[in-house]
Parts: C-alpha cells; sequence; structure tokens
C-alpha cells in the first residue's frame, strides 16, 4: 500500500514538474523546491513506514526495501536533471507516432517534420492561431488553402474574390487572394504571407509553398524527415 502511493506521487510529481518546466514554478514553488519537498516527503513516508513494520519483519527486509526505495527515488531525480532530454524526446516520438506534427529538430531554432506513409511531408501549421495541415510542396510557389481550411483558419469566404489565375497539373484556374498573419510550423513563426484560397472543390490538401519555405535559413530531407531552419 505504501509503496504504491509513494510510486504514484513520485511519478505525479514528475509529471508536473516536466509539465511546468517553462513556468519555473509549481503550486508556488521554485521547480528545484517543489522536487526536494516531494523527494525528502517521500522518505519521511518510507521511514514512517519501515518503524511502523519494524516490529513484524526483521532488519535485513526493511534495509532491502529501503535500499529499493533509495534507487527509485534517486532514479526519478536523474529524470528529472535530464528533463530537456526527456521533452526532446517525447516531441520526437510523437512526431513519428503523427506525421506532421513538429519535433525540436537537431539545432536551436529548427524543427524536423517526419515523413508520412504515403511519401509526402504534411505538416500541422498554425495558421492566425488555426491548426491547419499542408502537404509541403516545392512545386507550389505561393502558399494554398483548400476553402475549408480557409474557414477554419477564420477567413470569410463571402469576402473572396477569385481573380487570381493560376496555373494547375490539370491546367489554368482562379484563386482568391489572402494574407496570412503569422504562419506557424512548430518554434518557427513568419508574418504577413501572402497566400491563395482555390476554387472549392479544386484542391484536396492545403500546401505549403516556397514563400514560406524561402523565408528559412534552410530545409533539408535528412533520413526520412525535413528539417526546417529558422
Amino acid at each position: 500500500m505504501v509503496f504504491g502511493l509513494a510510486l504514484a506521487v513520485l511519478c505525479g510529481a514528475l509529471a508536473i514538474l516536466i509539465f511546468n518546466h517553462s513556468a519555473g514554478t509549481s503550486f508556488g514553488l521554485a521547480n528545484d523546491d517543489f522536487a526536494r519537498l516531494v523527494m525528502f516527503g517521500v522518505i519521511g513516508l518510507t521511514i514512517a513506514a519501515g518503524i511502523a513494520q519494524s516490529g513484524r519483519h526483521r532488519f535485513g527486509t526493511i534495509a532491502r526495501a529501503a535500499l529499493v526505495w533509495l534507487a527509485l527515488i534517486l532514479g526519478l531525480v536523474a529524470a528529472y536533471g535530464y528533463r530537456d532530454n526527456l521533452v526532446g524526446v517525447a516531441d520526437r516520438v510523437q512526431s513519428l507516432l503523427l506525421p506532421g506534427t513538429p519535433a525540436d529538430g537537431p539545432e536551436p531554432g529548427s524543427i524536423t517534420i517526419a515523413k508520412s506513409m504515403d511519401g509526402h511531408f504534411r505538416v500541422r501549421a498554425m495558421v492566425d492561431g488555426r491548426i491547419v495541415t499542408m502537404v509541403v510542396d516545392t512545386g507550389a510557389s505561393e502558399v494554398v488553402l483548400t476553402e475549408r481550411d480557409a474557414i477554419a483558419a477564420g477567413i470569410d469566404p463571402a469576402g473572396l474574390i477569385y481573380d487570381a489565375r493560376v496555373s494547375t497539373a490539370n491546367g489554368e484556374t482562379t484563386a482568391a487572394t489572402i494574407r496570412i498573419g503569422t504562419l506557424a510550423i512548430g518554434s518557427i513563426a513568419e508574418k504577413n504571407i501572402r497566400a491563395l484560397v482555390a476554387r472549392p472543390g479544386s484542391l484536396q490538401q492545403s500546401l505549403l509553398g516556397m514563400n514560406f519555405l524561402n523565408r528559412l535559413s534552410s530545409f533539408t530531407v535528412e533520413r526520412r524527415q525535413l528539417v526546417m531552419r529558422r
């Protein structure tokens, strides 16, 4: 009973510390102070439980249990010490399980996108604060939104004027010109992006075109991952 309770407290505290890493505080305490408070609290709980059980168990059994707890506590403290690495690993695992989810890249200011099963790079972008999934298309000169995604991003379809001529694989058509205030992919954000909205039914997936990619310092494909560098 005591083992389960203490383990739950330790795991819960570790999760809270990782979640509040950027904020720097947990429940009004500095994260380091909160971690020490939890650690000493669990140690105290373990000692108290050992004393309570000392009349029913041999000293050797209690000592072994104390060593197990000490190893567990040290392991969790070490995990918290490497929390930055753990957060990065969690991001990379998420990007593999959910293709399109940006993860921190190999250098500061860079992000990685895992290739989808269909061979395309799909990105979960934020268009003026709204999530829009796009296909990275180096053959598209500009960012292009489907009407559905444009509406999801807060654009009023009634105000769209389809007067911009564009060439597609199926021939020439027209699209509406808009301005995106902020287009963000992970930690990379660009402002005042010219974009097009395709006519209803003429485009299946929004496209991340070259007018966004050209603002990056570089973008490369490395081991089935697209690396974008600010």
